[in-house]
């Protein structure tokens, strides 16, 4: 195991390296505008920047003319480019991955540099996801700054077009914080900086690698009648400081009889002061430096006296007093007892925005970002779908509670031209009462989970090109009046899954190696089929009429599972002990279907939701399930020529027989592909959230390895008895939640509690580590299906 486990680890180091403009651990730093796909190192800081390209879809890339830099507070190559936006309201960066509850420093500048010759700089709003982040007027540079909490997996900055000019942006930066920093910031609430950072003393803009967190310092502009003291000696921090101040940026400071500074604020602002200080220079025995800090003429601190070569912070716990005009100024006077003027080192003013508004429900948006992927929907759907609600995507309407996220109630898709199969993620948006999805060009067979919709009470489906039938629970549905259901203008869609016509003719005789037939008729069913049945029949494959079926199946009473989209490939010489056994087929033209072996105790789902109550599965027993799945898909993967995909591992395929033998079944969603086809590409939708290889939703590629990703996940599930997925949107994907307990040793954490502790550590360990390193998120560092089978 030893060496094993570090091909999981070198694989991460190898992503991290990999990402764009990550010069440093979780730093995001964004050319606005640069073309081509090349970073580049900035030559004062050393941080990698990127193109913009991958995180934003849409704008329009503009070099800056002539010599910008003599406008900016340095000479950087990342002010040559920005890019604007003069097409739709709403255009957004993603950025990600972030940590999800982290606290973050964002930063925008915006450079205007008349770069379109009209000599009108535009004024625009920006937004950190859903809130207003500041009204941007960019008649000079601006440098905007914000620190908040990042409710998702990922961080979204949005221009937002006011009318006042088209919006565009230079840089956009994002630096991770420690939690401890900026206590004033958590889910509610956010600080964003007022004017800039000032280093008194500071000759230069100081930032990274000074200051490890990239804060940017700026050196500040004296005045007469003040001077300058730098220290020769390093500065001390106390062991709790939360401030984090480098000790350079404290090692200089400005002395005046009398400081006086000024600051702009809005009326309804509320300003926090933070001033930091390190006494300089060592006093005399009859020396005393002690000073006032004023507000608008109000006390603030009183009798301040700052400690040799030690840092020290006074900030503001309520907002400085607010004033009718809209200048502010805070003043250091000297107390009667001392015998030197005031001094100060450094010092930053934030303003306190609160987060007004909810995004929409995490796993909604998650959803609705598939949809747009999986459609390459043109449509306006930039940012949050349904906040604010003036910005609500098109098409899309959302259910609005106080007390909790939006949800996403209706998708109105119809007149789109959509193509392909109907997309597998609108079933996540478990809110949904209406979905039009007609006048496109879809195909396929309607998905049976639309039905599982609770909500659902309306579906427009007319005008398309779908096939095969009706699924039953969308029928019901329709018959007893809780659904509207449209299906018109479907020439090859059949009414009704059991009293369709049946076109008699000869049966057909089945291909002895394949047979290649269209998914969007399939019906996978679990058949009770007795012994009798068979026993008559001819050698060969069993073939069964539509009326077969329907008396074997009570009327299709029980129903596992359905076929994906596309064509499908099934192998019948595929025998193996831990694959389910395919008995025979029906194929009455309009009404096809696969006849299974009938395993007595269901899906390992079953068990692990806890809906089999009957027997309980101790550790021995779930490891033998796990070994059992493992060596089925080694024996598709290595065994069968040419080999097969699964596409569909979950523990509802994985079927347990009497003996609490798993075998895999639901081979209506396999694929057989040559290892002399490269690609290895599927047009087909298949799989299931929460177990699909993320890979698939960037290259729509299904590999041998997407399997493997799946058995990861399945074993995690094993090991835990926890879902893939799950509607708390405060619950952490299941990879996620095993990785954060592993990395603090914590694995008795992972194990069910059903297992009451009846198993050994390190065998939970061990699995788990086969587990994650079979679902890590880079195909090419997963194992190979044999070499799980070998640990």
């Amino acid at each position: 195991m030893g060496s094993r486990a570090l091909f999981p680890l070198l694989c991460f180091l190898v992503q991290a390296a990999a990402v764009h403009g990550q010069s440093v651990s979780g730093f995001i730093s964004i050319d606005c505008g640069l073309e081509g796909d090349s970073n580049y190192t900035e030559q004062f800081s050393g941080i990698i920047y990127s193109p913009d390209a991958g995180y934003v879809n849409d704008g329009v890339n503009v070099d800056i003319p002539g010599d910008p830099c003599t406008a900016t507070w340095d000479s950087s190559d990342r002010y040559l480019t920005m890019r604007s936006f003069p097409n739709g309201t709403r255009n957004c960066y993603t950025m990600g991955p972030v940590k999800e509850g982290g606290k973050y420093l964002l930063r925008a500048e915006f450079l205007y540099g008349n770069y379109d010759g009209k000599n009108q700089p535009p004024q625009f709003d920006l937004y950190l996801g859903v809130n207003l982040w500041q009204t941007v007027n960019t008649d000079h540079t601006v440098i905007a700054e914000i620190i908040a909490i990042s409710p998702t997996k990922v961080l979204q900055v949005c221009l937002l077009n006011t009318g006042m000019g088209t919006p565009f942006i230079s840089v956009l930066e994002v630096r991770p914080l420690p939690g401890f920093m900026y206590p004033l910031v958590n889910e509610s609430q956010s600080l964003v900086l007022n004017g800039r950072r000032v280093d008194y003393g500071g000759n230069e803009t100081t930032r990274y690698p000074v200051d490890p967190y990239d804060r940017i310092w700026f050196g500040n502009v004296t005045q007469t009648g003040w001077s300058t003291v730098t220290a020769n000696g390093d500065i001390n921090r106390p062991e709790a400081d939360i401030w984090v101040v480098p000790g350079e940026i404290l090692r200089t400071a400005t002395v005046a009889e009398r400081l006086v500074f000024y600051f702009s604020g809005g009326p309804q602002e509320k300003l926090y002061l933070f001033l930091y200080f390190a006494e300089l220079q060592q006093l005399g025995p009859n020396e005393t430096r002690e000073f006032n800090v004023l507000s608008n003429g109000q006390l603030l601190y009183g009798q301040y006296r700052p400690t040799y070569l030690n840092s020290g912070v006074l900030y503001s716990l309520r907002p400085v007093p607010y004033r009718l005009k809209t200048t502010y100024n805070f003043t250091l006077e000297a107390t009667a007892n001392s015998t030197l003027p005031p001094m100060i080192n450094a010092h930053e003013i934030y303003s306190l925005k609160q987060q007004e508004e909810s995004p929409t429900d995490a796993l909604d948006a998650t959803a609705m970002l598939k949809i747009k992927d999986f459609y390459k929907v043109k449509k306006n759907w930039q940012g949050d779908p349904c906040v604010p609600r003036n910005l609500t995507w098109e098409g899309v309407s959302c259910g609005y509670d106080d007390s909790k996220n939006p949800l996403i109630v209706s998708l109105n898709l119809s007149h789109s031209g959509l193509a392909g199969g109907i997309s597998p993620f609108i079933v996540e948006l478990t809110a949904l009462t209406t979905l039009d999805l007609s006048h496109n060009n879809l195909t396929g067979e309607i998905p049976s989970d639309l039905g599982k919709l609770p909500n659902l009470q309306v579906l427009n489906l007319i005008n398309n090109q779908l096939t095969g039938f009706i699924p039953e629970i969308l029928y019901k549905k329709s018959q007893n009046g809780t659904l509207s259901l449209s299906t018109e203008g479907n020439t090859q869609l059949c009414n009704n899954t059991v009293s369709c016509k049946i076109i008699g003719g000869k049966k057909k005789n089945i291909v002895p190696i394949a047979v290649g037939i269209s998914v969007s008729a399939i019906v996978l069913l679990g058949i009770f089929i007795l012994v009798w049945r068979l026993k008559g029949r001819k050698r060969g494959t069993p073939t069964f009429s539509i009326s077969d079926i329907v008396n074997i199946t009570r009327n299709f009473e029980r129903m596992i599972g359905r076929g994906g989209f596309g064509i499908v490939q099934i192998l019948l010489r595929v025998h193996h002990k831990n694959l389910v056994y395919l008995l025979g087929y029906c194929d009455d033209r309009n009404n096809l279907a696969l006849v299974y072996e009938y395993m007595q105790k269901g899906s390992l789902a079953d068990f692990l939701s806890g809906n089999k109550e009957d027997i309980g599965l101790n550790w021995s027993m779930r490891l033998k399930i796990a070994l059992d799945v493992a060596q089925g898909l080694d024996y598709l993967h290595s065994f069968c020529k040419p080999s097969i995909v699964h596409r569909d591992v979950k523990t509802g395929n994985i079927l347990l027989n009497a003996k609490l033998e798993a075998k895999l079944g639901d081979f209506g969603l396999s694929k057989l592909f040559s290892h002399e086809d490269a690609t290895h590409i599927s047009t087909a939708v298949a799989g299931t959230p929460g177990y699909l290889d993320p890979e698939y939703y960037q290259t729509y590629r299904l590999t041998e390895k997407s399997d493997i990703y799946s058995f990861g996940i399945v074993l995690l599930e094993i090991i835990s008895g926890k879902s893939p997925i799950s509607r708390d949107p405060q619950s952490a994907p299941i990879v996620s939640w095993v990785q954060s307990r592993l990395e603090r040793g914590d694995i008795s954490s992972i194990a069910d509690q059903r297992l009451n502790n009846g198993y050994d550590l390190n065998s939970i360990w061990k699995a788990a580590e086969v587990a994650m390193a079979c679902a890590s998120p880079t195909s090419s560092c997963r194992p190979k299906m044999s070499e799980v089978v070998a640990y």
